[in-house]
C-alpha cells in the first residue's frame, strides 16, 4: 500500500537504481556478518535463494530494512521507509533501523521513517479505495516528507491512516 501512495506523489522508488554487488559488499562493510544473519533467518524459513539471484529491491528490504527509498528532487535529500499495518511492531522496527544506520546512511538516506499504516475496518483492502481516499493519503505522505525534510532527528516513526 506504501508504495502505491509513494508512487501517487510522484516519488520514484530508488530501491531498483542501486547496484546488486554494491548492496551487498556496503553490507558487508557497514554491517559485518548481516548478509549470514538474514541467510541463517531466511533458511530457519526454508527460503535457501543465493544472494546473487536476489533483486536489488529485496536486498534492500531484507537486509537494509527499507520498503521505500526516494527523494523530492535529483538535489534533495532522501528518505526511507519501512511501512507496517501492524502497530506492535513499530518500535522494534524503529529500533531496528537505529541499529542498521550505517547501512542506510551508505545508501546516501539522510533521514528514515517508520510508517504504519492504518486501513479502515470497513475496507481493508487497499484496491478498493476511492480517489478522495487516496487523494487524502497522498496529501498525508506530502506532509510526513515535509516534517522528515525539517525535523532534526534522522529516525522518525508516523501514521497514515484513512
Amino acid at each position: 500500500m506504501f508504495t502505491a501512495i509513494a508512487q501517487d506523489c510522484g516519488y520514484q522508488d530508488l530501491s531498483y537504481t542501486y547496484d546488486h554487488d554494491q548492496l551487498l559488499e556496503l553490507a558487508e562493510i557497514h554491517q559485518p556478518g548481516r548478509l549470514e544473519q538474514i541467510t541463517q533467518e531466511r533458511a530457519l524459513q526454508d527460503r535457501r535463494t543465493p544472494w546473487h539471484i536476489i533483486p536489488s529491491k529485496k536486498i534492500i528490504d531484507w537486509v537494509y530494512r527499507l520498503d521505500y527509498i526516494c527523494a523530492l528532487d535529483s538535489n534533495s535529500i532522501t528518505f526511507g521507509f519501512d511501512a507496517t499495518e501492524i502497530p506492535e511492531r513499530v518500535a522494534s522496527k524503529q529500533q531496528t533501523l537505529k541499529t542498521l544506520r550505517p547501512l542506510w546512511q551508505s545508501l546516501g538516506v539522510c533521514k528514515v521513517a517508520v510508517v504504519l499504516l492504518i486501513p479502515p475496518s470497513s475496507s481493508p483492502d487497499p484496491h478498493s479505495l476511492s480517489y478522495v481516499q487516496r487523494d487524502h493519503l497522498v496529501e498525508e505522505l506530502y506532509e510526513l516528507i515535509t516534517t522528515m525534510h525539517e525535523a532534526s532527528a534522522d529516525i522518525q516513526r508516523h501514521i497514515l491512516a484513512w
